[in-house]
This record gives structure tokens, C-alpha cells and sequence, in this order.
């Protein structure tokens, strides 16, 4: 009897230790980024596979633009554009990756902002912009806005000049 009670005590010790190994874990993101969502919540049991949060690539920032349908229409994918962030003075340099037509909701299903019902009437422009990751103010400022600029304008010489 004594036996058996130390045997048993010694796979209920063994199961106690395996039970608290399991019940957490250290994960490690395999991108450099930020934490967004969760999608668990605690004490939730997941399996293998199982989405648990988002985390945003802070190295694959884009800028997406809302456009009219006349702009939409002389756009080409790795055309040059020009991104400007609100309250700054410093342009930086991009290209068109994207093109999606109007109420492209589906294209939104990877990003971390959802487009609103009126963006979705215009026409979606996703915008490489590489200078952005070196920025630390701008390289993983979700949500922030600018203006982009698909062509040059009669008075850009003077505006570099004046910014």
C-alpha cells in the first residue's frame, strides 16, 4: 500500500508539473512590431493553430490613400508618388504597390485599420513608402494621416524652398 500511495504521489507530482508548464508559455513575435489585439482571452484553452493576438509589422508600414475615380483611373502600380505626414514639413518618396476599385473591403482583411463606410465609396491606393521605417516618429504611427501626391505640381520647387 505504502508503495502504491508513493507511486501514485509521483505521477500526480509529474502531472502537476507538466499541467503548469502547459498553462503558459513565453511567445515570441517573429516580427519587429507592436502588440494590437488579443484574441484569447485568459484562461481561454487554444489549440495549435489557433490565432491567440495581432501584432503589427512595424517593418512593412504602408500608406493607403482614398481617391476619386478620376485619379484612380491614370494610376499605375510603381508609380512615383510623394507622402507628406499631417504637421510635418518633410516629404518622403513611395510608390504605388496596390491598386483596389471601389468598395475593395476585402484588401482591409490584413490591415490593422478597417476602413470606414465612406473610404470604402472612393478608390483604395496602397503606397510603399521605405523611408518611413527608418523614421522612429513615423515607423509604426497606425492611424496617422498626410497627403500623398501622385504628380508634380507648378509649385513644388518653390515649396521645398519655403519648407
Amino acid at each position: 500500500a505504502m508503495a502504491r500511495q508513493t507511486a501514485v504521489s509521483a505521477r500526480l507530482d509529474a502531472e502537476r508539473r507538466r499541467v503548469n508548464l502547459a498553462a503558459s508559455s513565453e511567445i515570441i513575435s517573429p516580427v519587429n512590431g507592436l502588440y494590437w489585439e488579443a484574441l484569447a482571452a485568459g484562461g481561454t484553452t487554444v489549440q495549435r493553430g489557433d490565432p491567440i493576438a495581432r501584432i503589427l509589422d512595424c517593418d512593412s508600414v504602408v500608406v493607403t490613400a482614398s481617391v476619386s475615380e478620376a485619379v484612380y483611373n491614370r494610376l499605375t502600380i510603381g508609380e512615383e508618388v510623394t507622402f507628406r505626414p499631417s504637421g510635418g514639413s518633410t516629404s518622403y518618396q513611395g510608390s504605388i504597390l496596390r491598386l483596389a476599385g471601389a468598395g475593395a473591403a476585402t484588401v482591409y482583411r490584413d490591415l490593422a485599420i478597417a476602413p470606414s463606410q465612406k473610404h470604402l465609396e472612393r478608390y483604395d491606393v496602397m503606397i510603399d513608402v521605405p523611408a518611413l521605417r527608418s523614421d522612429a516618429d513615423l515607423s509604426c504611427a497606425i492611424g496617422r494621416t498626410g497627403r500623398v501626391f501622385f504628380d508634380a505640381r507648378p509649385l513644388d520647387l518653390l515649396r521645398g524652398l519655403w519648407n
